[in-house]
Protein backbone atom coordinates (compact mmCIF):
# COMPACT_ATOMS: atom_id res chain seq x y z
CA UNK A 1 0.00 0.00 0.00
CA UNK A 2 1.20 3.50 -0.79
CA UNK A 3 -0.97 5.27 1.79
CA UNK A 4 0.58 6.94 4.82
CA UNK A 5 -1.75 8.50 7.39
CA UNK A 6 -1.33 11.01 10.19
CA UNK A 7 -3.66 10.64 13.17
CA UNK A 8 -4.84 14.10 14.22
CA UNK A 9 -6.60 15.34 17.35
CA UNK A 10 -8.45 18.29 15.82
CA UNK A 11 -8.54 20.36 19.00
CA UNK A 12 -4.75 20.14 19.34
CA UNK A 13 -3.54 20.59 15.75
CA UNK A 14 -4.00 24.24 14.71
CA UNK A 15 -6.17 27.32 15.29
CA UNK A 16 -8.28 28.88 12.55
CA UNK A 17 -5.99 31.89 12.52
CA UNK A 18 -2.42 32.16 13.78
CA UNK A 19 -1.97 29.68 16.62
CA UNK A 20 -0.68 30.71 20.07
CA UNK A 21 3.05 30.78 20.74
CA UNK A 22 2.62 28.71 23.90
CA UNK A 23 1.87 25.00 23.76
CA UNK A 24 -1.40 23.78 25.28
CA UNK A 25 -0.99 20.53 27.19
CA UNK A 26 -4.29 20.50 29.08
CA UNK A 27 -5.88 17.09 29.34
CA UNK A 28 -9.16 18.55 30.58
CA UNK A 29 -10.18 21.47 28.38
CA UNK A 30 -10.58 22.54 24.77
CA UNK A 31 -7.45 24.23 23.40
CA UNK A 32 -8.93 25.83 20.28
CA UNK A 33 -7.93 23.63 17.32
CA UNK A 34 -10.37 23.69 14.38
CA UNK A 35 -11.12 22.22 10.96
CA UNK A 36 -9.96 25.50 9.42
CA UNK A 37 -6.75 25.15 11.40
CA UNK A 38 -6.04 21.75 9.83
CA UNK A 39 -6.84 23.20 6.41
CA UNK A 40 -4.39 26.02 7.05
CA UNK A 41 -1.61 23.48 7.73
CA UNK A 42 -2.12 21.13 4.78
CA UNK A 43 1.24 22.11 3.27
CA UNK A 44 2.89 21.07 6.55
CA UNK A 45 1.18 17.68 6.21
CA UNK A 46 2.02 17.13 2.54
CA UNK A 47 5.63 18.28 2.97
CA UNK A 48 5.98 15.60 5.63
CA UNK A 49 5.01 13.07 2.95
CA UNK A 50 1.62 12.08 4.35
CA UNK A 51 -1.24 11.44 1.92
CA UNK A 52 -4.04 10.62 4.36
CA UNK A 53 -5.27 11.95 7.70
CA UNK A 54 -7.42 10.37 10.39
CA UNK A 55 -9.25 13.15 12.23
CA UNK A 56 -10.61 12.69 15.74
CA UNK A 57 -14.39 12.28 16.26
CA UNK A 58 -16.17 15.51 15.35
CA UNK A 59 -19.68 15.27 16.81
CA UNK A 60 -20.99 17.23 19.79
CA UNK A 61 -19.59 15.79 23.01
CA UNK A 62 -20.60 15.85 26.65
CA UNK A 63 -18.50 17.38 29.39
CA UNK A 64 -18.04 16.02 32.90
CA UNK A 65 -16.78 17.43 36.17
CA UNK A 66 -13.43 15.92 35.18
CA UNK A 67 -13.11 17.81 31.90
CA UNK A 68 -14.31 18.49 28.38
CA UNK A 69 -14.80 16.00 25.55
CA UNK A 70 -12.36 17.83 23.27
CA UNK A 71 -11.00 14.49 21.98
CA UNK A 72 -14.40 13.47 20.61
CA UNK A 73 -14.92 10.14 22.37
CA UNK A 74 -17.82 11.26 24.60
CA UNK A 75 -20.64 11.73 22.03
CA UNK A 76 -23.82 13.52 23.04
CA UNK A 77 -25.47 14.25 19.67
CA UNK A 78 -24.25 12.29 16.64
CA UNK A 79 -26.04 14.63 14.22
CA UNK A 80 -24.41 17.86 15.41
CA UNK A 81 -20.87 19.04 14.66
CA UNK A 82 -18.96 20.16 17.75
CA UNK A 83 -19.02 23.97 17.37
CA UNK A 84 -15.57 24.18 19.00
CA UNK A 85 -14.17 22.69 15.78
CA UNK A 86 -16.25 24.74 13.36
CA UNK A 87 -19.34 24.23 11.22
CA UNK A 88 -20.56 21.51 8.87
CA UNK A 89 -19.40 23.66 5.98
CA UNK A 90 -15.96 23.99 7.59
CA UNK A 91 -15.67 20.20 7.68
CA UNK A 92 -16.84 19.91 4.07
CA UNK A 93 -14.31 22.57 3.07
CA UNK A 94 -11.52 20.73 4.92
CA UNK A 95 -12.21 17.48 3.09
CA UNK A 96 -12.40 19.30 -0.25
CA UNK A 97 -9.11 21.10 0.41
CA UNK A 98 -7.50 17.81 1.37
CA UNK A 99 -8.60 16.29 -1.92
CA UNK A 100 -7.03 19.19 -3.80
CA UNK A 101 -3.80 18.34 -1.96
CA UNK A 102 -4.34 14.63 -2.84
CA UNK A 103 -4.89 13.74 0.81
CA UNK A 104 -7.45 11.14 1.87
CA UNK A 105 -9.57 11.97 4.92
CA UNK A 106 -10.69 9.28 7.35
CA UNK A 107 -13.41 9.92 9.94
CA UNK A 108 -13.21 8.41 13.43
CA UNK A 109 -16.69 7.24 14.49
CA UNK A 110 -17.73 6.27 18.03
CA UNK A 111 -20.50 3.67 17.78
CA UNK A 112 -19.78 1.74 20.97
CA UNK A 113 -21.01 4.15 23.67
CA UNK A 114 -22.23 7.68 24.35
CA UNK A 115 -20.78 10.37 26.61
CA UNK A 116 -20.94 10.94 30.34
CA UNK A 117 -24.29 11.23 32.04
CA UNK A 118 -24.92 14.18 34.33
CA UNK A 119 -23.50 13.39 37.73
CA UNK A 120 -21.38 10.54 36.37
CA UNK A 121 -17.80 11.86 36.09
CA UNK A 122 -14.92 9.92 34.61
CA UNK A 123 -13.29 9.31 38.00
CA UNK A 124 -16.16 7.67 39.87
CA UNK A 125 -18.61 4.83 39.42
CA UNK A 126 -22.14 5.67 38.28
CA UNK A 127 -25.24 4.37 39.97
CA UNK A 128 -27.95 3.03 37.69
CA UNK A 129 -29.56 6.13 36.16
CA UNK A 130 -33.27 6.64 35.65
CA UNK A 131 -34.95 7.13 32.26
CA UNK A 132 -34.60 10.89 32.43
CA UNK A 133 -30.80 10.63 32.59
CA UNK A 134 -30.61 9.55 28.94
CA UNK A 135 -32.80 12.35 27.59
CA UNK A 136 -29.85 14.63 26.76
CA UNK A 137 -28.51 12.18 24.16
CA UNK A 138 -29.46 12.37 20.49
CA UNK A 139 -30.80 10.12 19.09
CA UNK A 140 -30.30 7.44 21.76
CA UNK A 141 -32.40 9.04 24.50
CA UNK A 142 -34.06 6.01 26.13
CA UNK A 143 -32.71 3.46 28.60
CA UNK A 144 -33.67 0.64 26.20
CA UNK A 145 -31.02 1.96 23.81
CA UNK A 146 -28.33 0.88 26.26
CA UNK A 147 -26.98 -2.53 27.19
CA UNK A 148 -28.78 -3.93 30.22
CA UNK A 149 -26.22 -6.64 30.97
CA UNK A 150 -22.96 -4.79 30.33
CA UNK A 151 -24.18 -1.21 30.76
CA UNK A 152 -20.95 0.67 31.42
CA UNK A 153 -17.70 1.08 29.56
CA UNK A 154 -15.25 3.31 31.45
CA UNK A 155 -18.34 4.82 33.16
CA UNK A 156 -19.74 5.61 29.70
CA UNK A 157 -23.18 4.20 28.81
CA UNK A 158 -22.71 1.36 26.35
CA UNK A 159 -25.14 1.15 23.43
CA UNK A 160 -27.37 -1.90 23.02
CA UNK A 161 -26.30 -3.13 19.60
CA UNK A 162 -29.08 -5.71 19.51
CA UNK A 163 -31.73 -2.99 19.74
CA UNK A 164 -33.33 -2.49 16.33
CA UNK A 165 -33.49 1.30 16.59
CA UNK A 166 -29.84 1.54 17.62
CA UNK A 167 -28.69 -0.70 14.78
CA UNK A 168 -30.71 0.91 12.01
CA UNK A 169 -29.83 4.42 13.23
CA UNK A 170 -26.10 3.70 13.32
CA UNK A 171 -26.21 2.19 9.82
CA UNK A 172 -28.25 5.03 8.29
CA UNK A 173 -26.10 7.69 10.01
CA UNK A 174 -22.87 6.10 8.83
CA UNK A 175 -24.26 5.75 5.32
CA UNK A 176 -25.01 9.50 5.05
CA UNK A 177 -21.59 10.70 6.25
CA UNK A 178 -19.59 9.80 3.15
CA UNK A 179 -21.76 11.65 0.60
CA UNK A 180 -22.37 14.51 3.04
CA UNK A 181 -18.73 15.25 3.82
CA UNK A 182 -16.75 13.33 1.20
CA UNK A 183 -14.82 11.06 3.57
CA UNK A 184 -12.51 8.47 2.01
CA UNK A 185 -12.39 6.10 4.95
CA UNK A 186 -13.91 5.29 8.34
CA UNK A 187 -12.34 4.09 11.61
CA UNK A 188 -14.44 2.23 14.17
CA UNK A 189 -13.16 1.80 17.73
CA UNK A 190 -13.93 -0.94 20.30
CA UNK A 191 -14.75 -3.43 17.54
CA UNK A 192 -14.22 -6.44 19.81
CA UNK A 193 -17.32 -5.33 21.76
CA UNK A 194 -19.56 -4.77 18.72
CA UNK A 195 -21.43 -7.60 16.92
CA UNK A 196 -19.74 -8.65 13.71
CA UNK A 197 -22.98 -8.63 11.75
CA UNK A 198 -23.49 -4.96 12.65
CA UNK A 199 -19.91 -4.12 11.64
CA UNK A 200 -20.54 -5.88 8.33
CA UNK A 201 -23.67 -3.77 7.76
CA UNK A 202 -21.72 -0.62 8.58
CA UNK A 203 -18.92 -1.63 6.24
CA UNK A 204 -21.35 -2.19 3.38
CA UNK A 205 -23.14 1.09 4.15
CA UNK A 206 -20.06 3.30 3.89
CA UNK A 207 -18.78 2.23 0.48
CA UNK A 208 -15.28 3.38 1.49
CA UNK A 209 -12.25 1.86 3.23
CA UNK A 210 -13.03 0.80 6.81
CA UNK A 211 -10.63 -0.05 9.62
CA UNK A 212 -11.34 -1.12 13.19
CA UNK A 213 -9.42 -1.04 16.45
CA UNK A 214 -9.96 -3.34 19.39
CA UNK A 215 -10.42 -1.98 22.89
CA UNK A 216 -8.69 -4.81 24.75
CA UNK A 217 -5.73 -7.13 24.31
CA UNK A 218 -7.57 -9.85 22.42
CA UNK A 219 -5.69 -12.63 20.66
CA UNK A 220 -4.31 -12.06 17.17
CA UNK A 221 -6.53 -14.84 15.81
CA UNK A 222 -9.68 -13.14 17.12
CA UNK A 223 -8.52 -9.74 15.90
CA UNK A 224 -7.75 -11.17 12.46
CA UNK A 225 -11.28 -12.54 12.20
CA UNK A 226 -12.61 -8.97 12.00
CA UNK A 227 -11.01 -8.55 8.58
CA UNK A 228 -13.85 -10.68 7.28
CA UNK A 229 -16.37 -7.94 8.17
CA UNK A 230 -14.24 -4.78 7.83
CA UNK A 231 -11.59 -3.97 5.26
CA UNK A 232 -8.88 -3.92 7.89
CA UNK A 233 -7.90 -3.61 11.55
CA UNK A 234 -5.12 -1.96 13.50
CA UNK A 235 -2.37 -4.49 14.23
CA UNK A 236 -2.32 -4.11 18.02
CA UNK A 237 -0.25 -7.27 18.51
CA UNK A 238 2.50 -5.96 16.24
CA UNK A 239 2.55 -2.74 18.27
CA UNK A 240 3.07 -4.85 21.41
CA UNK A 241 5.88 -6.78 19.71
CA UNK A 242 7.66 -3.58 18.65
CA UNK A 243 7.20 -2.10 22.13
CA UNK A 244 8.78 -5.22 23.66
CA UNK A 245 11.61 -5.22 21.11
CA UNK A 246 12.65 -1.66 21.92
CA UNK A 247 12.28 -2.10 25.68
CA UNK A 248 13.88 -5.52 26.11
CA UNK A 249 16.80 -6.23 28.39
CA UNK A 250 20.11 -7.19 26.77
CA UNK A 251 19.68 -10.90 27.46
CA UNK A 252 15.94 -11.30 27.01
CA UNK A 253 14.24 -13.25 24.28
CA UNK A 254 12.09 -10.27 23.31
CA UNK A 255 13.63 -10.17 19.84
CA UNK A 256 11.81 -13.39 18.98
CA UNK A 257 8.55 -11.47 19.13
CA UNK A 258 9.09 -9.67 15.83
CA UNK A 259 9.71 -12.71 13.60
CA UNK A 260 7.18 -14.77 15.54
CA UNK A 261 4.44 -12.13 15.26
CA UNK A 262 5.14 -11.55 11.57
CA UNK A 263 5.00 -15.27 10.86
CA UNK A 264 1.70 -15.49 12.74
CA UNK A 265 0.08 -12.46 11.09
CA UNK A 266 0.93 -13.64 7.57
CA UNK A 267 -0.93 -16.86 8.30
CA UNK A 268 -3.97 -15.23 9.90
CA UNK A 269 -4.92 -12.13 7.93
CA UNK A 270 -6.61 -12.10 4.55
CA UNK A 271 -4.50 -9.10 3.54
CA UNK A 272 -1.71 -7.93 5.86
CA UNK A 273 -0.77 -5.04 3.55
CA UNK A 274 -3.83 -3.00 4.64
CA UNK A 275 -3.37 -3.46 8.38
CA UNK A 276 -3.00 -0.27 10.39
CA UNK A 277 0.46 0.11 11.90
CA UNK A 278 1.48 2.44 14.72
CA UNK A 279 4.15 2.95 17.37
CA UNK A 280 2.13 5.35 19.51
CA UNK A 281 -1.25 7.04 19.76
CA UNK A 282 -3.54 8.70 22.28
CA UNK A 283 -4.44 5.39 23.90
CA UNK A 284 -1.09 3.63 24.39
CA UNK A 285 0.91 6.81 24.94
CA UNK A 286 3.74 8.40 23.01
CA UNK A 287 6.82 6.36 22.15
CA UNK A 288 9.04 8.96 23.80
CA UNK A 289 6.84 8.88 26.88
CA UNK A 290 7.54 5.19 27.31
CA UNK A 291 11.18 5.37 26.22
CA UNK A 292 13.18 8.64 26.21
CA UNK A 293 15.61 7.56 23.50
CA UNK A 294 15.41 9.39 20.18
CA UNK A 295 17.64 6.83 18.47
CA UNK A 296 15.16 4.09 19.37
CA UNK A 297 12.38 6.33 18.08
CA UNK A 298 14.13 6.68 14.71
CA UNK A 299 14.50 2.91 14.52
CA UNK A 300 10.83 2.41 15.38
CA UNK A 301 9.87 4.96 12.72
CA UNK A 302 12.05 3.22 10.13
CA UNK A 303 10.10 0.02 10.74
CA UNK A 304 6.72 1.75 10.91
CA UNK A 305 7.18 3.67 7.67
CA UNK A 306 8.67 0.89 5.53
CA UNK A 307 6.88 -2.24 6.77
CA UNK A 308 4.08 -4.08 4.97
CA UNK A 309 1.05 -2.21 6.35
CA UNK A 310 -0.49 1.27 6.34
CA UNK A 311 1.60 3.46 8.67
CA UNK A 312 -0.25 5.82 11.03
CA UNK A 313 1.91 8.61 12.47
CA UNK A 314 0.60 10.21 15.65
CA UNK A 315 0.60 13.98 15.20
CA UNK A 316 3.60 15.71 16.81
CA UNK A 317 5.92 12.71 16.62
CA UNK A 318 7.72 14.48 13.76
CA UNK A 319 8.67 17.34 16.12
CA UNK A 320 10.36 15.19 18.76
CA UNK A 321 11.47 16.87 22.00
CA UNK A 322 8.22 18.66 22.84
CA UNK A 323 6.19 15.47 22.39
CA UNK A 324 7.59 13.06 24.96
CA UNK A 325 4.28 12.30 26.65
CA UNK A 326 5.45 13.55 30.04
CA UNK A 327 2.17 15.32 30.79
CA UNK A 328 -0.43 14.08 28.32
CA UNK A 329 -0.67 12.37 24.94
CA UNK A 330 -2.67 15.30 23.57
CA UNK A 331 -0.21 18.18 23.55
CA UNK A 332 -0.97 20.89 21.00
CA UNK A 333 1.11 20.90 17.84
CA UNK A 334 1.48 24.68 18.07
CA UNK A 335 3.88 26.40 18.16
CA UNK A 336 6.02 23.54 16.75
CA UNK A 337 5.47 23.54 12.99
CA UNK A 338 9.21 23.33 12.30
CA UNK A 339 9.91 21.57 9.02
CA UNK A 340 13.67 21.92 9.57
CA UNK A 341 13.64 19.61 12.59
CA UNK A 342 15.67 16.47 11.98
CA UNK A 343 12.82 14.09 12.85
CA UNK A 344 10.53 15.89 10.39
CA UNK A 345 13.19 15.56 7.66
CA UNK A 346 13.95 11.98 8.69
CA UNK A 347 10.28 11.01 8.27
CA UNK A 348 9.81 12.98 5.05
CA UNK A 349 12.89 11.35 3.49
CA UNK A 350 11.58 7.86 4.25
CA UNK A 351 8.09 8.70 3.06
CA UNK A 352 9.38 10.25 -0.15
CA UNK A 353 11.30 7.04 -0.79
CA UNK A 354 8.29 4.88 0.04
CA UNK A 355 5.98 6.91 -2.18
CA UNK A 356 8.46 6.81 -5.06
CA UNK A 357 8.65 3.02 -4.81
CA UNK A 358 4.91 2.55 -4.87
CA UNK A 359 4.23 5.25 -7.45
CA UNK A 360 6.92 4.09 -9.88
CA UNK A 361 5.35 2.26 -12.81
CA UNK A 362 8.22 -0.20 -13.04
CA UNK A 363 7.86 -1.29 -9.44
CA UNK A 364 4.11 -1.72 -9.15
CA UNK A 365 3.24 -5.13 -7.67
CA UNK A 366 6.95 -5.93 -7.58
CA UNK A 367 8.41 -7.47 -4.37
CA UNK A 368 5.87 -5.59 -2.24
CA UNK A 369 5.79 -8.33 0.38
CA UNK A 370 7.98 -8.01 3.45
CA UNK A 371 10.85 -10.52 3.31
CA UNK A 372 12.46 -11.22 6.66
CA UNK A 373 16.25 -11.14 6.47
CA UNK A 374 18.58 -11.41 9.49
CA UNK A 375 17.55 -11.01 13.13
CA UNK A 376 19.47 -11.12 16.40
CA UNK A 377 18.86 -10.22 20.04
CA UNK A 378 18.52 -6.50 19.32
CA UNK A 379 18.72 -6.42 15.51
CA UNK A 380 16.01 -6.99 12.93
CA UNK A 381 16.08 -6.55 9.15
CA UNK A 382 13.73 -7.02 6.23
CA UNK A 383 13.48 -6.24 2.52
CA UNK A 384 10.63 -5.05 0.31
CA UNK A 385 10.17 -2.94 -2.79
CA UNK A 386 13.87 -2.86 -3.74
CA UNK A 387 14.74 -1.68 -0.21
CA UNK A 388 16.60 -3.21 2.75
CA UNK A 389 15.72 -1.98 6.26
CA UNK A 390 17.77 -2.66 9.39
CA UNK A 391 16.60 -1.60 12.86
CA UNK A 392 18.42 -1.83 16.17
CA UNK A 393 17.01 -1.82 19.71
CA UNK A 394 20.15 -0.85 21.60
CA UNK A 395 19.66 2.91 21.52
CA UNK A 396 22.19 5.73 21.26
CA UNK A 397 24.60 4.36 23.91
CA UNK A 398 25.22 1.16 21.93
CA UNK A 399 28.63 0.43 20.48
CA UNK A 400 29.22 -0.09 16.74
CA UNK A 401 27.83 -3.42 15.59
CA UNK A 402 28.27 -5.34 12.34
CA UNK A 403 25.88 -7.92 10.89
CA UNK A 404 26.34 -10.38 8.03
CA UNK A 405 23.15 -10.52 5.96
CA UNK A 406 22.57 -13.88 4.32
CA UNK A 407 18.83 -14.21 3.76
CA UNK A 408 17.67 -11.52 1.32
CA UNK A 409 16.15 -11.16 -2.20
CA UNK A 410 18.99 -9.20 -3.85
CA UNK A 411 21.14 -10.60 -6.65
CA UNK A 412 24.91 -10.91 -6.44
CA UNK A 413 26.64 -7.70 -7.38
CA UNK A 414 23.68 -5.52 -6.36
CA UNK A 415 24.67 -2.17 -4.88
CA UNK A 416 22.55 -0.85 -2.00
CA UNK A 417 22.71 2.85 -1.14
CA UNK A 418 21.70 4.47 2.15
CA UNK A 419 18.79 6.82 1.46
CA UNK A 420 20.13 9.26 4.08
CA UNK A 421 23.74 9.25 2.87
CA UNK A 422 24.66 8.38 -0.73
CA UNK A 423 28.30 7.71 0.28
CA UNK A 424 27.15 4.79 2.48
CA UNK A 425 26.90 1.79 0.13
CA UNK A 426 27.04 -1.97 0.50
CA UNK A 427 27.43 -4.60 -2.22
CA UNK A 428 26.07 -8.14 -2.35
CA UNK A 429 29.15 -10.39 -2.65
CA UNK A 430 29.70 -13.43 -4.85
CA UNK A 431 28.71 -15.73 -1.98
CA UNK A 432 25.36 -13.90 -1.73
CA UNK A 433 26.04 -12.01 1.51
CA UNK A 434 26.61 -8.40 2.45
CA UNK A 435 27.70 -6.67 5.63
CA UNK A 436 25.79 -3.91 7.46
CA UNK A 437 27.35 -1.72 10.15
CA UNK A 438 25.09 -0.15 12.78
CA UNK A 439 26.84 2.90 14.23
CA UNK A 440 25.56 4.45 17.48
CA UNK A 441 22.36 2.47 17.14
CA UNK A 442 21.07 4.32 14.05
CA UNK A 443 18.72 2.51 11.59
CA UNK A 444 19.79 1.83 8.03
CA UNK A 445 17.57 1.99 4.95
CA UNK A 446 19.32 0.92 1.75
CA UNK A 447 17.82 1.04 -1.72
CA UNK A 448 18.78 -1.21 -4.61
CA UNK A 449 20.74 0.31 -7.50
CA UNK A 450 22.25 -1.11 -10.67
CA UNK A 451 25.16 -3.52 -10.95
CA UNK A 452 28.67 -2.59 -9.82
CA UNK A 453 29.73 -1.25 -13.21
CA UNK A 454 26.77 1.08 -13.49
CA UNK A 455 25.64 4.28 -11.81
CA UNK A 456 23.75 4.22 -8.53
CA UNK A 457 20.16 5.18 -9.33
CA UNK A 458 19.16 6.75 -6.04
CA UNK A 459 20.62 10.01 -4.75
CA UNK A 460 18.97 11.49 -1.67
CA UNK A 461 21.21 14.10 -0.04
CA UNK A 462 20.77 14.04 3.71
CA UNK A 463 24.17 13.29 5.11
CA UNK A 464 24.53 14.23 8.79
CA UNK A 465 27.07 13.53 11.49
CA UNK A 466 26.14 11.34 14.41
CA UNK A 467 26.21 14.44 16.60
CA UNK A 468 23.66 16.14 14.37
CA UNK A 469 21.64 12.97 14.22
CA UNK A 470 21.31 12.83 17.98
CA UNK A 471 21.04 16.48 18.89
CA UNK A 472 19.44 18.14 15.88
CA UNK A 473 16.19 16.15 15.66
Amino acid sequence: MGNISEQIVTDRFAHTNESPTIQCDSKDEYCGGTFKGIERKLDYITNLGVNAILISPFVLNTNSTDGDGYHGYWPQDIYTIDPNFGTEQDLIDLVSACHVHKIWVMADLVIHHMGYLDGCPESSKCDDPDEEAFSKFTPFNKSEHYDEVDKWSRNLPKLNHTNRFVRTTLVSWTQTLVPQYGFDGIRFSDIDDIPKDLLSELNNATGVFTIGQASTGISEAVLASYQSVLDSVFDDDMYSALDAFFNQSAHSNGYHLLPDKLSLRWGLYEDSSVLGGYIDNGTVGRFLGNNHDFTKLRNALAYLLMADWIPFIYYGTEQGPEFTGDTTNHESLWPYYVEERYLYKFISTILKHRRNLFDAEVSKNQDAEQVECTCDIDFYSFARKMTFVAIYAGGYSASTQGYLIRNHPFEKGTVLTNIFDQTDRVTVQKNGTFYVIIDKGEPKIYSRGFKLSQTIFLVLAMSLTICQLFNGF
